[in-house]
Protein backbone atom coordinates (compact mmCIF):
# COMPACT_ATOMS: atom_id res chain seq x y z
CA UNK A 1 0.00 0.00 0.00
CA UNK A 2 1.85 3.19 -0.88
CA UNK A 3 1.23 6.65 -0.16
CA UNK A 4 -0.34 7.42 -3.40
CA UNK A 5 -3.29 4.82 -3.20
CA UNK A 6 -3.91 6.30 0.63
CA UNK A 7 -3.97 9.55 -1.03
CA UNK A 8 -6.40 8.70 -3.79
CA UNK A 9 -8.69 6.76 -1.29
CA UNK A 10 -8.53 9.08 1.46
CA UNK A 11 -12.39 8.99 1.71
CA UNK A 12 -12.45 5.53 2.07
CA UNK A 13 -9.76 5.65 4.53
CA UNK A 14 -11.07 7.80 6.88
CA UNK A 15 -14.06 6.36 6.79
CA UNK A 16 -12.76 2.91 7.83
CA UNK A 17 -10.63 4.75 10.47
CA UNK A 18 -13.54 6.22 11.53
CA UNK A 19 -15.44 3.02 12.15
CA UNK A 20 -12.52 1.45 13.57
CA UNK A 21 -12.11 4.02 16.28
CA UNK A 22 -15.33 3.73 17.00
CA UNK A 23 -15.30 -0.37 17.44
CA UNK A 24 -12.21 0.14 19.29
CA UNK A 25 -13.69 2.57 21.69
CA UNK A 26 -16.65 0.78 22.26
CA UNK A 27 -14.79 -2.24 23.02
CA UNK A 28 -12.56 -0.64 25.66
CA UNK A 29 -16.30 1.11 27.48
CA UNK A 30 -17.46 -2.51 28.02
CA UNK A 31 -14.16 -3.77 28.97
CA UNK A 32 -14.14 -5.09 32.65
CA UNK A 33 -17.70 -2.66 32.64
CA UNK A 34 -19.48 -4.82 35.73
CA UNK A 35 -16.68 -4.01 37.76
CA UNK A 36 -14.60 -1.05 36.82
CA UNK A 37 -15.10 1.90 38.56
CA UNK A 38 -15.77 0.65 42.40
CA UNK A 39 -19.02 1.61 43.76
CA UNK A 40 -19.79 4.95 44.89
CA UNK A 41 -22.61 5.47 46.94
CA UNK A 42 -24.92 7.12 44.76
CA UNK A 43 -24.78 4.41 42.39
CA UNK A 44 -25.47 2.06 44.93
CA UNK A 45 -28.67 3.80 45.76
CA UNK A 46 -29.68 4.09 42.74
CA UNK A 47 -29.13 0.15 41.71
CA UNK A 48 -31.46 -0.32 45.08
CA UNK A 49 -33.71 1.70 43.52
CA UNK A 50 -34.00 -0.56 40.39
CA UNK A 51 -33.88 -3.39 42.29
CA UNK A 52 -36.38 -2.87 43.66
CA UNK A 53 -38.53 -1.92 40.79
CA UNK A 54 -37.69 -5.37 39.60
CA UNK A 55 -38.76 -7.87 41.72
CA UNK A 56 -41.67 -5.65 43.61
CA UNK A 57 -42.74 -3.01 40.98
CA UNK A 58 -42.09 -0.28 43.62
CA UNK A 59 -39.30 1.92 44.50
CA UNK A 60 -37.78 1.45 47.79
CA UNK A 61 -40.52 3.24 49.68
CA UNK A 62 -43.30 1.21 48.07
CA UNK A 63 -44.32 4.48 44.99
CA UNK A 64 -45.34 2.85 42.03
CA UNK A 65 -45.02 5.51 39.84
CA UNK A 66 -42.85 8.14 41.15
CA UNK A 67 -42.31 11.42 39.38
CA UNK A 68 -38.80 11.46 41.39
CA UNK A 69 -37.16 9.48 44.15
CA UNK A 70 -37.03 9.99 47.58
CA UNK A 71 -34.03 7.67 47.60
CA UNK A 72 -32.31 6.42 50.84
CA UNK A 73 -32.02 9.65 53.03
CA UNK A 74 -34.48 11.98 51.08
CA UNK A 75 -31.61 13.60 49.40
CA UNK A 76 -33.82 12.53 46.55
CA UNK A 77 -32.76 11.04 43.06
CA UNK A 78 -33.70 11.49 39.17
CA UNK A 79 -36.30 8.29 37.81
CA UNK A 80 -35.03 9.30 33.90
CA UNK A 81 -32.44 6.64 33.37
CA UNK A 82 -34.54 4.17 35.82
CA UNK A 83 -36.85 4.17 33.26
CA UNK A 84 -34.26 3.13 30.67
CA UNK A 85 -32.62 0.55 32.50
CA UNK A 86 -35.45 -1.04 33.99
CA UNK A 87 -36.75 -3.35 30.56
CA UNK A 88 -33.61 -4.57 30.21
CA UNK A 89 -33.04 -5.74 33.69
CA UNK A 90 -36.27 -7.10 34.11
CA UNK A 91 -35.49 -9.15 31.22
CA UNK A 92 -32.28 -10.34 32.03
CA UNK A 93 -32.00 -9.51 35.79
CA UNK A 94 -29.97 -7.44 37.62
CA UNK A 95 -25.44 -7.23 37.02
CA UNK A 96 -23.67 -4.31 37.69
CA UNK A 97 -23.37 -5.39 33.86
CA UNK A 98 -26.58 -4.73 32.89
CA UNK A 99 -27.57 -2.13 35.36
CA UNK A 100 -24.80 -0.13 33.17
CA UNK A 101 -25.23 -1.16 29.70
CA UNK A 102 -27.64 1.87 28.85
CA UNK A 103 -25.20 4.19 29.78
CA UNK A 104 -22.72 2.88 27.24
CA UNK A 105 -24.97 2.46 24.87
CA UNK A 106 -26.61 5.25 24.43
CA UNK A 107 -23.17 7.33 24.76
CA UNK A 108 -22.21 5.22 21.91
CA UNK A 109 -25.78 5.98 20.11
CA UNK A 110 -25.17 9.84 20.77
CA UNK A 111 -21.11 10.03 19.69
CA UNK A 112 -22.65 8.08 16.61
CA UNK A 113 -25.35 9.89 15.50
CA UNK A 114 -23.07 13.05 16.41
CA UNK A 115 -20.75 12.06 13.82
CA UNK A 116 -23.15 10.39 11.37
CA UNK A 117 -25.11 13.91 11.01
CA UNK A 118 -21.48 15.88 10.37
CA UNK A 119 -20.99 13.48 7.58
CA UNK A 120 -24.28 13.44 6.76
CA UNK A 121 -24.68 17.46 6.14
CA UNK A 122 -21.07 18.01 5.38
CA UNK A 123 -20.11 14.83 3.53
CA UNK A 124 -16.62 16.05 4.82
CA UNK A 125 -14.67 12.78 5.99
CA UNK A 126 -11.86 14.57 7.59
CA UNK A 127 -14.48 16.45 9.91
CA UNK A 128 -15.92 13.47 10.59
CA UNK A 129 -12.76 11.74 11.58
CA UNK A 130 -11.66 14.32 13.56
CA UNK A 131 -15.27 14.29 15.48
CA UNK A 132 -14.88 10.79 16.88
CA UNK A 133 -11.40 11.22 17.52
CA UNK A 134 -12.22 13.89 20.39
CA UNK A 135 -15.10 12.28 21.47
CA UNK A 136 -13.35 9.04 22.21
CA UNK A 137 -10.06 11.08 23.43
CA UNK A 138 -12.50 12.96 25.75
CA UNK A 139 -11.58 11.76 29.17
CA UNK A 140 -14.21 12.91 31.09
CA UNK A 141 -16.96 11.39 28.75
CA UNK A 142 -15.02 8.06 29.08
CA UNK A 143 -15.32 8.09 32.78
CA UNK A 144 -19.16 9.69 32.80
CA UNK A 145 -20.67 6.62 30.00
CA UNK A 146 -19.01 3.64 32.38
CA UNK A 147 -21.26 4.37 35.66
CA UNK A 148 -24.80 5.31 37.04
CA UNK A 149 -25.11 8.81 37.97
CA UNK A 150 -28.55 10.01 37.42
CA UNK A 151 -27.59 13.19 36.50
CA UNK A 152 -25.42 12.23 33.79
CA UNK A 153 -27.87 10.83 31.59
CA UNK A 154 -29.00 14.56 30.97
CA UNK A 155 -26.46 15.40 28.63
CA UNK A 156 -27.02 12.04 26.57
CA UNK A 157 -30.40 12.29 26.27
CA UNK A 158 -30.50 16.36 25.55
CA UNK A 159 -27.97 15.55 22.84
CA UNK A 160 -30.10 13.08 21.37
CA UNK A 161 -32.86 14.88 21.00
CA UNK A 162 -31.18 17.82 19.90
CA UNK A 163 -29.43 15.84 16.97
CA UNK A 164 -33.04 14.19 15.62
CA UNK A 165 -33.71 18.02 15.71
CA UNK A 166 -31.22 18.76 13.40
CA UNK A 167 -31.38 15.53 11.36
CA UNK A 168 -35.40 17.13 11.27
CA UNK A 169 -33.60 20.15 9.14
CA UNK A 170 -31.76 18.32 6.88
CA UNK A 171 -34.26 15.83 5.32
CA UNK A 172 -36.63 16.73 2.14
CA UNK A 173 -38.89 13.77 3.07
CA UNK A 174 -41.48 15.03 5.09
CA UNK A 175 -42.30 12.19 6.79
CA UNK A 176 -38.80 11.52 8.10
CA UNK A 177 -38.78 15.73 8.99
CA UNK A 178 -42.01 15.16 11.10
CA UNK A 179 -40.77 11.92 13.11
CA UNK A 180 -37.35 13.40 13.76
CA UNK A 181 -39.53 16.23 15.07
CA UNK A 182 -41.47 14.82 17.20
CA UNK A 183 -38.68 12.54 18.42
CA UNK A 184 -36.32 15.94 19.44
CA UNK A 185 -39.59 17.21 21.49
CA UNK A 186 -40.07 13.60 23.68
CA UNK A 187 -36.35 13.55 24.14
CA UNK A 188 -35.89 17.16 25.25
CA UNK A 189 -38.94 16.54 27.38
CA UNK A 190 -37.59 13.31 29.41
CA UNK A 191 -34.30 14.88 29.85
CA UNK A 192 -35.95 17.11 32.35
CA UNK A 193 -36.43 14.25 34.19
CA UNK A 194 -32.84 13.55 34.57
CA UNK A 195 -31.51 16.46 36.37
CA UNK A 196 -33.29 18.87 38.56
CA UNK A 197 -30.42 21.98 37.09
CA UNK A 198 -32.12 20.58 33.68
CA UNK A 199 -35.50 23.03 35.03
CA UNK A 200 -33.13 26.48 35.22
CA UNK A 201 -31.31 25.68 32.14
CA UNK A 202 -33.39 24.10 29.18
CA UNK A 203 -36.22 27.15 29.66
CA UNK A 204 -33.22 29.86 28.91
CA UNK A 205 -31.74 27.47 26.50
CA UNK A 206 -34.89 26.38 24.08
CA UNK A 207 -36.33 29.77 24.23
CA UNK A 208 -33.25 31.14 22.54
CA UNK A 209 -32.51 28.21 20.30
CA UNK A 210 -35.89 28.22 18.44
CA UNK A 211 -35.65 32.38 18.23
CA UNK A 212 -32.50 31.56 16.27
CA UNK A 213 -34.34 28.78 14.33
CA UNK A 214 -36.82 31.27 13.69
CA UNK A 215 -34.56 33.47 11.97
CA UNK A 216 -33.11 31.04 9.95
CA UNK A 217 -36.24 29.89 8.63
CA UNK A 218 -35.97 26.73 10.25
CA UNK A 219 -38.78 26.41 12.64
CA UNK A 220 -42.33 27.99 11.79
CA UNK A 221 -44.52 29.85 14.56
CA UNK A 222 -46.61 26.91 14.19
CA UNK A 223 -44.10 24.28 14.58
CA UNK A 224 -42.32 26.13 17.33
CA UNK A 225 -46.46 25.99 19.54
CA UNK A 226 -46.46 22.65 18.78
CA UNK A 227 -42.70 21.85 19.87
CA UNK A 228 -43.65 23.73 23.15
CA UNK A 229 -47.06 22.18 23.86
CA UNK A 230 -45.21 19.14 24.07
CA UNK A 231 -42.78 19.89 26.70
CA UNK A 232 -45.65 21.00 28.46
CA UNK A 233 -47.39 17.99 28.74
CA UNK A 234 -44.20 16.28 29.16
CA UNK A 235 -42.75 18.10 32.53
CA UNK A 236 -46.66 19.07 33.54
CA UNK A 237 -45.95 16.43 36.39
CA UNK A 238 -42.51 17.77 37.14
CA UNK A 239 -44.17 21.43 37.81
CA UNK A 240 -46.51 19.86 40.41
CA UNK A 241 -43.62 18.21 41.81
CA UNK A 242 -41.78 21.43 42.02
CA UNK A 243 -44.75 22.88 43.57
CA UNK A 244 -45.32 20.47 45.79
CA UNK A 245 -41.45 20.51 47.10
CA UNK A 246 -40.30 23.51 47.52
CA UNK A 247 -43.83 25.40 47.75
CA UNK A 248 -46.18 23.28 49.61
CA UNK A 249 -43.41 21.45 51.54
CA UNK A 250 -44.87 18.00 51.21
CA UNK A 251 -44.18 15.48 53.87
CA UNK A 252 -45.87 12.69 53.07
CA UNK A 253 -46.51 11.26 49.31
CA UNK A 254 -49.17 12.99 47.31
CA UNK A 255 -50.50 11.83 44.13
CA UNK A 256 -51.05 13.86 40.91
CA UNK A 257 -53.32 12.04 38.26
CA UNK A 258 -52.01 8.30 38.78
CA UNK A 259 -48.17 9.66 39.52
CA UNK A 260 -46.46 9.36 42.72
CA UNK A 261 -45.04 12.83 44.56
CA UNK A 262 -42.41 11.89 47.18
CA UNK A 263 -41.21 14.26 49.63
CA UNK A 264 -37.29 15.54 50.22
CA UNK A 265 -36.82 15.94 53.46
CA UNK A 266 -32.86 16.41 52.54
CA UNK A 267 -32.69 20.16 50.21
CA UNK A 268 -31.16 19.30 47.25
CA UNK A 269 -29.95 23.73 47.21
CA UNK A 270 -26.45 22.16 48.55
CA UNK A 271 -25.25 22.53 44.90
CA UNK A 272 -26.23 26.02 44.79
CA UNK A 273 -23.75 28.70 45.65
CA UNK A 274 -24.54 30.50 49.31
CA UNK A 275 -26.77 33.22 48.12
CA UNK A 276 -26.13 35.77 51.40
CA UNK A 277 -23.38 37.99 51.30
CA UNK A 278 -22.14 40.28 48.20
CA UNK A 279 -24.35 37.92 45.90
CA UNK A 280 -22.41 39.28 42.91
CA UNK A 281 -18.78 38.73 43.81
CA UNK A 282 -19.64 34.92 45.12
CA UNK A 283 -21.47 34.33 41.54
CA UNK A 284 -18.61 35.75 39.61
CA UNK A 285 -16.06 33.60 41.69
CA UNK A 286 -18.25 30.77 41.12
CA UNK A 287 -17.95 31.32 37.47
CA UNK A 288 -14.42 31.64 37.35
CA UNK A 289 -13.92 29.00 39.58
CA UNK A 290 -16.04 26.46 37.03
CA UNK A 291 -13.96 27.43 34.17
CA UNK A 292 -10.82 27.05 36.07
CA UNK A 293 -12.01 23.10 36.51
CA UNK A 294 -12.18 22.65 32.45
CA UNK A 295 -8.44 24.69 31.86
CA UNK A 296 -6.64 22.48 34.93
CA UNK A 297 -8.46 18.91 33.91
CA UNK A 298 -9.69 18.17 37.19
CA UNK A 299 -12.96 19.29 39.63
CA UNK A 300 -11.33 18.02 42.69
CA UNK A 301 -13.48 14.48 42.66
CA UNK A 302 -11.77 11.35 42.17
CA UNK A 303 -14.34 9.80 40.47
CA UNK A 304 -14.75 12.27 37.58
CA UNK A 305 -11.31 12.55 37.00
CA UNK A 306 -7.49 13.86 37.67
CA UNK A 307 -5.80 16.19 36.32
CA UNK A 308 -4.52 16.86 33.71
CA UNK A 309 -7.19 14.14 32.41
CA UNK A 310 -10.15 16.30 32.20
CA UNK A 311 -13.32 16.21 30.46
CA UNK A 312 -11.55 17.44 27.70
CA UNK A 313 -8.24 17.48 27.67
CA UNK A 314 -7.15 21.43 28.53
CA UNK A 315 -4.94 22.21 25.86
CA UNK A 316 -7.10 20.96 23.62
CA UNK A 317 -10.10 22.60 25.09
CA UNK A 318 -8.26 25.94 25.79
CA UNK A 319 -7.33 25.47 21.83
CA UNK A 320 -9.28 24.32 19.54
CA UNK A 321 -12.82 25.35 21.31
CA UNK A 322 -11.68 28.69 21.33
CA UNK A 323 -10.54 28.34 17.54
CA UNK A 324 -14.26 26.81 16.93
CA UNK A 325 -16.22 29.58 18.87
CA UNK A 326 -14.55 32.42 16.78
CA UNK A 327 -14.66 30.18 13.52
CA UNK A 328 -16.58 32.00 10.83
CA UNK A 329 -18.28 30.16 7.56
CA UNK A 330 -14.64 30.84 5.52
CA UNK A 331 -13.39 28.76 8.40
CA UNK A 332 -15.84 26.26 8.72
CA UNK A 333 -17.93 24.72 6.10
CA UNK A 334 -21.32 26.31 5.89
CA UNK A 335 -23.57 23.17 6.23
CA UNK A 336 -21.88 22.82 9.70
CA UNK A 337 -22.44 26.35 11.02
CA UNK A 338 -25.65 25.40 11.93
CA UNK A 339 -24.42 22.65 14.48
CA UNK A 340 -21.56 24.75 15.84
CA UNK A 341 -24.21 27.56 16.63
CA UNK A 342 -26.12 25.73 18.17
CA UNK A 343 -23.47 24.49 20.57
CA UNK A 344 -22.51 28.39 21.31
CA UNK A 345 -25.87 28.40 22.11
CA UNK A 346 -25.95 26.08 24.52
CA UNK A 347 -22.64 27.64 26.15
CA UNK A 348 -23.97 30.87 26.59
CA UNK A 349 -27.41 30.39 27.73
CA UNK A 350 -25.53 28.19 30.33
CA UNK A 351 -24.21 30.86 32.11
CA UNK A 352 -26.95 31.89 34.19
CA UNK A 353 -26.94 28.41 35.46
CA UNK A 354 -23.35 28.75 35.88
CA UNK A 355 -23.09 31.62 37.74
CA UNK A 356 -25.50 30.14 40.92
CA UNK A 357 -24.53 26.28 40.64
CA UNK A 358 -21.70 25.06 42.28
CA UNK A 359 -18.75 23.86 39.82
CA UNK A 360 -18.29 20.15 39.19
CA UNK A 361 -18.05 18.05 36.09
CA UNK A 362 -21.59 16.32 37.35
CA UNK A 363 -23.30 19.70 37.88
CA UNK A 364 -21.81 21.39 34.99
CA UNK A 365 -22.47 18.16 32.97
CA UNK A 366 -24.92 19.77 30.56
CA UNK A 367 -21.38 21.51 28.57
CA UNK A 368 -19.91 18.29 28.09
CA UNK A 369 -21.43 18.12 24.68
CA UNK A 370 -21.26 21.58 23.39
CA UNK A 371 -17.43 21.81 24.16
CA UNK A 372 -16.96 18.82 22.63
CA UNK A 373 -18.44 18.92 19.46
CA UNK A 374 -16.65 22.73 19.31
CA UNK A 375 -13.45 20.56 20.32
CA UNK A 376 -14.07 18.64 17.30
CA UNK A 377 -14.63 21.36 14.92
CA UNK A 378 -11.90 23.39 15.84
CA UNK A 379 -9.30 20.60 15.58
CA UNK A 380 -10.88 20.16 11.49
CA UNK A 381 -10.09 24.22 11.28
CA UNK A 382 -6.77 23.74 12.35
CA UNK A 383 -6.05 20.33 10.61
CA UNK A 384 -7.57 20.98 7.04
CA UNK A 385 -4.68 23.53 6.30
CA UNK A 386 -1.75 21.18 7.43
CA UNK A 387 0.09 18.34 5.65
CA UNK A 388 -1.20 14.85 5.89
CA UNK A 389 1.92 13.83 8.61
CA UNK A 390 1.89 16.92 10.13
CA UNK A 391 -1.72 16.61 11.86
CA UNK A 392 -1.04 13.17 12.54
CA UNK A 393 1.63 13.16 14.07
CA UNK A 394 -0.03 16.13 15.94
CA UNK A 395 -3.17 14.06 16.67
CA UNK A 396 -0.94 11.29 17.98
CA UNK A 397 1.24 13.01 20.86
CA UNK A 398 -1.44 15.71 21.51
CA UNK A 399 -4.28 12.78 21.62
CA UNK A 400 -4.02 9.51 21.15
CA UNK A 401 -1.30 9.53 23.31
CA UNK A 402 -2.08 10.81 26.48
CA UNK A 403 -5.94 9.54 26.24
CA UNK A 404 -3.77 5.88 25.98
CA UNK A 405 -2.26 6.64 29.32
CA UNK A 406 -5.06 7.64 31.11
CA UNK A 407 -7.12 4.49 30.40
CA UNK A 408 -3.98 2.61 31.21
CA UNK A 409 -4.20 4.51 34.64
CA UNK A 410 -7.84 3.87 34.68
CA UNK A 411 -8.02 0.27 34.99
CA UNK A 412 -4.62 -0.18 36.96
CA UNK A 413 -5.49 -1.62 40.60
CA UNK A 414 -4.06 1.30 42.36
CA UNK A 415 -6.33 3.56 40.03
CA UNK A 416 -8.66 5.82 42.27
CA UNK A 417 -11.57 4.45 40.68
CA UNK A 418 -10.90 1.22 41.93
CA UNK A 419 -9.60 1.36 45.15
CA UNK A 420 -12.23 3.60 46.78
CA UNK A 421 -12.59 6.55 48.91
CA UNK A 422 -14.59 7.51 51.90
CA UNK A 423 -18.15 7.26 49.72
CA UNK A 424 -17.03 4.64 47.78
CA UNK A 425 -16.80 0.82 48.33
CA UNK A 426 -14.89 -2.37 46.62
CA UNK A 427 -17.66 -4.09 44.39
CA UNK A 428 -15.67 -7.21 44.93
CA UNK A 429 -15.10 -6.93 48.50
CA UNK A 430 -19.08 -5.79 49.97
CA UNK A 431 -20.03 -8.85 47.79
CA UNK A 432 -17.69 -11.30 49.98
CA UNK A 433 -18.43 -9.79 53.34
CA UNK A 434 -21.87 -9.84 52.70
CA UNK A 435 -21.75 -13.60 51.97
CA UNK A 436 -19.89 -14.20 55.05
CA UNK A 437 -22.31 -12.61 57.66
CA UNK A 438 -24.38 -14.11 55.66
CA UNK A 439 -23.40 -17.06 57.08
CA UNK A 440 -23.16 -16.17 60.78
CA UNK A 441 -26.74 -15.96 61.81
CA UNK A 442 -26.82 -14.97 65.20
CA UNK A 443 -23.48 -12.04 64.34
CA UNK A 444 -23.53 -8.46 64.07
CA UNK A 445 -21.07 -6.27 61.73
CA UNK A 446 -20.77 -3.12 62.76
CA UNK A 447 -19.55 -0.40 60.72
CA UNK A 448 -18.84 3.61 60.35
CA UNK A 449 -21.74 4.99 59.06
CA UNK A 450 -24.35 2.49 59.09
CA UNK A 451 -26.87 5.26 57.54
CA UNK A 452 -24.26 5.13 54.56
CA UNK A 453 -22.68 1.88 54.39
CA UNK A 454 -26.09 -0.30 54.05
CA UNK A 455 -26.77 1.27 50.87
CA UNK A 456 -23.43 -0.72 49.51
CA UNK A 457 -24.67 -4.48 51.61
CA UNK A 458 -28.38 -4.09 50.23
CA UNK A 459 -27.21 -4.09 46.39
CA UNK A 460 -25.71 -7.31 47.22
CA UNK A 461 -28.73 -9.11 49.54
CA UNK A 462 -32.25 -10.53 49.23
CA UNK A 463 -34.28 -8.23 47.74
CA UNK A 464 -36.64 -6.87 50.01
CA UNK A 465 -40.06 -4.97 49.72
CA UNK A 466 -40.70 -1.51 50.96
CA UNK A 467 -42.64 -3.00 54.60
CA UNK A 468 -39.05 -5.58 54.93
CA UNK A 469 -37.06 -2.84 54.68
CA UNK A 470 -38.76 -0.39 57.32
CA UNK A 471 -38.41 -3.83 60.01
CA UNK A 472 -34.69 -4.25 59.27
CA UNK A 473 -33.70 -0.03 60.36
CA UNK A 474 -34.93 1.80 63.94
CA UNK A 475 -38.51 2.80 63.93
CA UNK A 476 -39.36 6.19 63.25
CA UNK A 477 -41.60 8.34 60.75
CA UNK A 478 -40.17 6.73 57.16
CA UNK A 479 -39.93 10.85 55.62
CA UNK A 480 -38.78 12.07 58.75
CA UNK A 481 -35.47 14.50 58.62
CA UNK A 482 -32.99 11.81 59.01
CA UNK A 483 -34.26 9.25 56.24
CA UNK A 484 -32.95 5.77 56.50
CA UNK A 485 -31.25 3.54 59.27
CA UNK A 486 -28.95 5.27 61.24
CA UNK A 487 -28.21 2.77 64.19
CA UNK A 488 -28.54 -0.51 62.50
CA UNK A 489 -29.74 -2.35 59.68
CA UNK A 490 -30.38 -6.19 59.61
CA UNK A 491 -27.14 -7.64 60.77
CA UNK A 492 -25.70 -4.08 60.12
CA UNK A 493 -24.77 -1.90 63.22
CA UNK A 494 -23.50 1.26 63.21
CA UNK A 495 -19.65 1.61 65.47
CA UNK A 496 -21.32 4.37 67.75
CA UNK A 497 -23.67 1.20 68.99
CA UNK A 498 -20.50 -0.50 70.29
CA UNK A 499 -20.60 -0.34 74.01
CA UNK A 500 -24.44 -1.05 74.15
CA UNK A 501 -25.03 -3.62 71.68
CA UNK A 502 -22.24 -5.66 70.83
CA UNK A 503 -22.10 -9.10 72.12
CA UNK A 504 -18.07 -10.64 72.35
CA UNK A 505 -18.98 -13.86 71.59
CA UNK A 506 -20.68 -13.35 67.65
CA UNK A 507 -19.76 -9.76 66.67
CA UNK A 508 -17.22 -8.47 63.88
CA UNK A 509 -16.16 -4.95 63.00
CA UNK A 510 -14.90 -4.00 59.45
CA UNK A 511 -11.95 -1.96 59.60
CA UNK A 512 -9.66 -0.37 56.60
CA UNK A 513 -6.77 0.39 58.32
CA UNK A 514 -4.43 -0.73 61.58
CA UNK A 515 -5.17 2.81 62.07
CA UNK A 516 -8.32 2.76 62.00
CA UNK A 517 -8.25 -0.83 64.33
CA UNK A 518 -5.98 0.91 66.97
CA UNK A 519 -8.71 3.64 66.99
CA UNK A 520 -11.64 1.96 67.46
CA UNK A 521 -9.73 -0.33 70.18
CA UNK A 522 -8.59 2.80 72.27
CA UNK A 523 -11.98 4.75 72.09
CA UNK A 524 -14.60 1.94 73.08
CA UNK A 525 -12.10 -0.42 75.06
CA UNK A 526 -12.39 -3.31 72.93
CA UNK A 527 -9.87 -6.00 71.73
CA UNK A 528 -10.15 -6.64 67.95
CA UNK A 529 -8.81 -10.21 66.10
CA UNK A 530 -8.30 -9.86 62.92
CA UNK A 531 -10.46 -13.13 61.17
CA UNK A 532 -10.26 -12.25 57.25
CA UNK A 533 -9.01 -10.05 55.28
CA UNK A 534 -10.60 -8.77 51.47
CA UNK A 535 -8.44 -7.16 48.88
CA UNK A 536 -9.01 -5.39 46.03
CA UNK A 537 -5.83 -3.80 44.28
CA UNK A 538 -4.24 -1.83 47.47
CA UNK A 539 -7.53 -1.76 49.49
CA UNK A 540 -7.81 -3.77 52.32
CA UNK A 541 -11.18 -4.67 54.68
CA UNK A 542 -10.32 -6.47 57.50
CA UNK A 543 -13.06 -8.34 59.72
CA UNK A 544 -12.56 -8.45 63.00
CA UNK A 545 -13.61 -10.44 66.02
CA UNK A 546 -14.76 -8.34 68.96
CA UNK A 547 -13.70 -9.63 72.46
CA UNK A 548 -13.46 -7.48 75.99
CA UNK A 549 -10.18 -6.48 76.82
Amino acid sequence: MTISWLRNHKKQVLLIATSALFIFYAGLLFYKLASVPNLFIDEANYANEVISFEHFGTDMHGLRYPIYFSSAWGQGQSILYSLIARPIIKFFGFSFLTFRFPMVFLSLLLIGLICGYVLFISKNYLATFLMMVIFVTSPGWFVMSRWVLDANIVPVVLGLGLVSLLFSFSTRKRMSSLFSFFISALLVGLSAYGYIATWLYLPIFLVVLVSYLYRRSLLTFTSICQYFAILFVLVLPLIYFAFSIFIKHITQPVKFLWFDIPPLPQSRTSSLIDFSGNLLHTMVRNFLTGCQMFYQGSDGLSRNGTAPFGMIFPWLLVIFTTIAFLANKRLLPEKLMLLKNVCVIALVTFIPVALITTPNYTHWNLVAVPLIILCGLGTYVVVKNLPGYVWLVLLLLTVLLPMTNFVHQYFQPNSSYRTGNIRQFSMQNTKKINQFMENKIKSRLFTDPVSRNFAYFRVYQKPINHKQYLNLQEKKPEFSDRMGPIKRYGYLRNITELNSEYRAKYDYILTISKEDAMRIEKRYGIRLKPVKNFHDGKLTYVLNKLSDK
